[in-house]
């Protein structure tokens, strides 16, 4: 190649680094502008509610992060209700399973027929 071809490939190539520069900005200006549309919703702008979508908002805990274990102190025994007192009076209530809840119907042969 001589000098006159070389200057004409980097004029050729400078040429298509403009085109593609220009493109290059037009895309991320597209993309600057659709993203800043996804981000709006109903809460930081005056869309209405029902644009929103079935994506529900997150919900961020108030409460920060202690750097404690959860539960009680260690070697601590606790209070409980127990239903100890209520043990003994199951039978003073009566039968409430499901057999004394239905009517008496007739009775069913293994064969599959009524009597």
């Amino acid at each position: 190649m001589d000098k006159a071809e070389l200057i004409e490939l980097v004029e050729v190539l400078s040429a298509r680094i403009e085109k593609l520069q220009i493109e290059v900005h037009q895309q991320s200006t597209l993309t600057k502008r659709l993203d800043d549309q996804l981000a709006k919703h109903s809460q930081n702008s005056s869309k209405p509610p029902s644009s929103d979508g079935l994506r529900k908002p997150l919900t961020r805990s108030l409460r920060r992060k202690q750097g404690r274990k959860r539960g009680g102190q260690k070697g601590n025994p606790g209070h409980t209700l127990f239903m100890s007192s209520l043990a003994g009076s199951s039978t003073s209530t009566g039968n409430r399973g499901p057999a004394s809840a239905l009517p008496a119907g007739p009775e069913i042969n293994k064969g599959g027929q009524s009597a």
